[in-house]
Parts: C-alpha cells; sequence; structure tokens
C-alpha cells in the first residue's frame, strides 16, 4: 500500500463501469469494482485489487484514483486506502484478542 502510495502520484478522474467476479478457495465470491479512466489521452478499464462490502461502490459512482505515470495500470484509490487501514486493524485486535485469551485461560507457564 505504501510502496503504490509512493509511484501513484497522478491524479484521474474514475467511475465504477463494473465489477468483477472473483471465487476464492473456499469457494465463497467477491465483486471487486471496475474503474474507468482516461490518463494522457488513453481510456483505461481496471478491476481494483482490493474487496470490501463496506465500500459501497454501485456502477457509475465517480471517485478519483491515483495512477503510477510509469504504468498507468497501476492505481490506487483513497477510498479503498481507508478500508484496507481498518481491515486490517481489526484483524490485528481480532488476534490480539485471542493471544489474551489464551494467556488468561491457560496461562504463560504452560507455554514456557
Amino acid at each position: 500500500m505504501i510502496k503504490s502510495k509512493k509511484k501513484c502520484t497522478e491524479y484521474a478522474d474514475a467511475t465504477v463501469v463494473d465489477f468483477e467476479t472473483r471465487y476464492n478457495r473456499r469457494g465463497r465470491v467477491s465483486y471487486y469494482p471496475v474503474f474507468k479512466y482516461e490518463f494522457d489521452g488513453v481510456d483505461h478499464r481496471r478491476a481494483s485489487s482490493f474487496y470490501s462490502e463496506f465500500l459501497g461502490f454501485n456502477v457509475g459512482d465517480k471517485t478519483g484514483l491515483y495512477i503510477d505515470p510509469d504504468n498507468p495500470e497501476m492505481f490506487y484509490c483513497p477510498k479503498e486506502t481507508i478500508q484496507k487501514v481498518i481491515a486490517n486493524l481489526i484483524i490485528c485486535g481480532e488476534r490480539a484478542f485471542v493471544v489474551l485469551i489464551i494467556y488468561f485461560k491457560f496461562g504463560i507457564k504452560n507455554y514456557i
């Protein structure tokens, strides 16, 4: 995420034009927004690499993207970046909670 943010410096207006369906190993389906944007006079259409139910994108929604000027197919969406941070914090919090439960239930003596 930090690497993308450093490389992607050019702003472009984008529109959500579709959703790409992807399946994970367990067969769960996720829908990734497909953005259409113009950069250096060339139209690009690319699916996001991030999915979250909370983003709430709909076809036709307008948003801003930051594009890598050396590789216009690479971008990051600030709206997605916030969701990534929140998701990572939730995952870290869940793991810390599990560690605390194990510690208080079984005590540290069992693991030394």
